[in-house]
């Protein structure tokens, strides 16, 4: 019995809690989204050599400039600096490839840690 119960516990994938977002208003003419993609979601005020003035939340994902966060659910909190896999859905401010930008924003509508 215990061995059946540690098999069942090895082999589900943990579903996180739901989560709230709130919308983020973006007026952007150009905007795309995002599903089920994969990245890095972290808690910072550096994007490679540049300090930022305040820490925020940043999706780093390939292919893309880092994606400030708009709408982070207060169920979700991570330590200055922690980072985590995640896989995650929204809608992003696209931005021209003419443009000088660190970063665009993302507005979530669904974020799991991986």
């Amino acid at each position: 019995m215990l061995t059946m119960c540690i098999f069942l516990l090895a082999c589900k994938k943990e579903k996180d809690a739901e989560h709230t977002f709130q919308s983020c208003n973006l007026k952007n003419n150009n905007l795309k989204v995002l599903s089920n993609q994969h990245g890095r979601l972290s808690y910072t005020n550096k994007l490679g050599s540049s300090q930022l003035a305040e820490y925020s939340y940043y999706i780093i994902a390939s292919g893309q400039l880092p994606l400030k966060v708009c709408n982070m659910p207060s169920s979700i909190m991570l330590s200055q600096n922690e980072e985590k896999n995640v896989s995650f859905s929204g809608k992003m401010i696209e931005v021209p490839s003419t443009a000088d930008a660190i970063s665009t924003t993302i507005e979530l509508s669904d974020l799991n840690f991986d």
